[in-house]
């Protein structure tokens, strides 16, 4: 197993298609190590270049809103 950070967006579909290879796998072996080294390496490069930004309160409130079947 060699696991390096990822620098492209390929490498970065590599890791996420090796990881849906992966998912399943039996604990404590190989694969299931592979498989965590790869979800941290994959976090950290999505976010970075894929950020989540924070919604607006009034935004947030709606969606609350929506989502408990009350409309303004």
């Amino acid at each position: 197993m060699q696991i390096q950070s990822i620098r492209t967006e390929a490498e970065y579909g590599a890791a996420v298609a090796r990881i849906t290879e992966l998912m399943g796998s039996a604990p404590v072996t190989e694969a299931s190590d592979e498989l965590e080294a790869l979800v941290t390496i994959v976090d950290a490069y999505e976010f970075e270049h894929f950020p989540i930004n924070e919604p607006d309160p009034e935004t947030l409130r709606r969606f609350e809103m929506e989502q408990q079947g009350i409309f303004e």
